[in-house]
């Protein structure tokens, strides 16, 4: 929409809510049109007296968790996408989000069930297992004794890695970490096509070239090494000398 437009659908709304103040879909609509302005503390304001009117209006808790993301208010965005499932159990995206927002080790296992119950609702959802395999692969988490740890799961990352690209097969940040995974795991042919298909898709992929890079020298000194190795088996040594 022109800019032009959105300001006449602001004022609109601001009249909407001026005879009807309590109404919380004008204020959802106004906050939404706050966003596409640029003004997310507005949009916060008006999404919150959304929330206030109607309790049960779940796209309105969903959007105020965006709204609180871009304002980097991290808590209060767990919050609303959670209250958005809890609103409307079927609420594939709050569920997606959310478990993309619990981040931090200790709520590994909260992730992966807000991922997995996203994943049961639409399986053919290919952020939902890009994110299972994101989770997986990196698999810290904090043990009940308060331990951090990193247990990756390789084995179901590799099929939900698998799955997101099938489902969607330019999704750039699927190829770039399940790239990244199989580097770890040494698998540097593979891999090195995963990069690459990244900065096809994306060729401004910084880090995809960045770790294509350091690949490409690892490969480098594997194959100077078995030179090496070749050249002092012909003259009758060995590599450990």
């Amino acid at each position: 929409a022109k800019r032009g437009d959105l300001e006449d659908a602001r004022d609109n709304f601001l009249l909407a809510i001026k005879h009807a103040p309590e109404h919380a879909q004008a204020h959802y609509h106004l906050a939404r049109t706050f966003v596409e302005l640029g003004k997310p503390e507005k949009a916060r304001d008006h999404f919150l007296k959304s929330v206030d009117f109607d309790s049960d209006f779940a796209p309105a808790f969903y959007h105020l968790a965006h709204t609180m993301e871009g304002l980097h208010m991290l808590n209060e965005t767990k919050v609303y996408f959670e209250k958005a499932t809890q609103v409307d159990q079927n609420y594939v995206e709050a569920y997606y989000h959310l478990g993309r927002t619990l981040n931090a080790p200790g709520e590994f296992d909260l992730s992966r069930r807000n991922y997995e119950t996203a994943a049961e609702i639409d399986s053919d959802y290919a952020d939902v297992h890009y994110g299972l395999g994101k989770l997986l692969s990196g698999g810290h988490k904090i043990t009940k004794d308060g331990t951090l740890v990193r247990k990756p799961d390789q084995e179901n990352a590799i099929k939900h890695y698998k799955r997101a690209i099938v489902l969607d097969p330019n999704h750039a940040k699927a190829h770039f970490h399940f790239a990244h995974m199989l580097h770890e795991m040494g698998q540097l042919s593979t891999a090195r096509k995963h990069y690459g298909q990244a900065i096809k898709i994306d060729p401004a992929y910084a880090r995809a070239h960045y770790h294509l890079a350091l690949l490409l020298n690892e490969e480098l000194a594997v194959e100077e090494a078995a030179k090496a190795a070749q050249t002092l088996a012909r003259a009758g040594g060995s590599v450990a000398g």
